[in-house]
């Protein structure tokens, strides 16, 4: 049995924010598939080469769809023993859920790092707003980005982006780190997923709670959990990004849950 993670990096980042993990995930027998979500990432896929309008979760999961078929149509796929499991940061959570409902029958599991595991049709903006008419105020790097002219384009301030998403990183590994933030479609931050309890609602699942985060704060992780209520939990002493800060750990964490679910039944 081989387990295949597609790795969905969040808002801002690339597929490039998993590579501190990477060679972990190698030393434990697991396959991974970094991915660039449009307009995202790699040079050649940003919002000028995509277009804002090709920005949105259809193409999102258009994307991941296509990792998932390059997988099956490998020669060393088994379909009867393989898995394929779906890792998501932040806002990446938004897009594997979607995913999950879409082709729920052939992934295995989801896995979020502080991800946005949110009801259907909620965007995280529309919860975030709606707690704080209740006198609850989780705000996170959304106090702290640039904007173009017209609200369609944000990008995060390299010092905003090191004290917030990195914060458990030092200084200098946090300022490197956070240079490497491209633009974000503002269609990409809005996106919704519209799922079933018959689909999505019964596919294993693993929140990854980030502590000390500053973005995605601990607080409104734990009200996603009771909102999408099902997943098994693991608290992480870190900031937002535990795949960058602490690479050994969050793999740690990931395939004993996988290997608990596929291996040890």
């Amino acid at each position: 049995m081989h387990i295949h993670l597609i790795l969905i990096h969040g808002a801002w980042q690339g597929s490039w924010v998993w590579q501190p993990s990477l060679p972990y995930f190698e030393q434990k027998g697991l396959f991974t598939y970094p991915v660039d979500l449009p307009g995202s990432g790699s040079p050649g896929n940003q919002i000028e080469d995509i277009g804002i309008e090709n920005i949105q979760i259809d193409s999102y999961v258009k994307t991941i769809s296509d990792v998932i078929s390059r997988i099956e149509q490998g020669k060393s796929f088994n379909p009867r023993q393989d898995k394929v499991v779906l890792v998501a940061h932040s806002g990446g959570g938004v897009v594997a859920t979607q995913v999950a409902e879409n082709y729920a029958s052939r992934i295995d599991a989801v896995i979020y790092l502080a991800g946005m595991m949110l009801p259907p049709l909620v965007s995280f903006k529309n919860l975030l707003e709606q707690l704080k008419q209740q006198g609850f105020d989780y705000s996170g790097i959304e106090t702290c980005l640039k904007w173009n002219a017209d609200g369609s384009v944000s990008e995060v301030l390299t010092e905003a982006g090191a004290k917030i998403f990195l914060n458990d990183l030092p200084y200098n590994q946090a300022i490197k780190s956070a240079a490497k933030l491209t633009a974000q479609a503002t269609s990409g931050l809005a996106i919704e997923a519209n799922w079933s309890q018959e689909k999505f609602g019964q596919i294993p699942r693993l929140y990854v709670e980030c502590m000390l985060d500053r973005s995605v704060k601990p607080g409104i992780q734990k009200i996603m959990q009771r909102l999408v209520p099902g997943a098994k939990k693991v608290s992480l002493n870190t900031g937002h990004a535990p795949h960058v800060s602490q690479p050994e750990l969050t793999v740690n964490v990931i395939s004993a849950f996988l290997f608990q679910l596929f291996v040890e039944q």
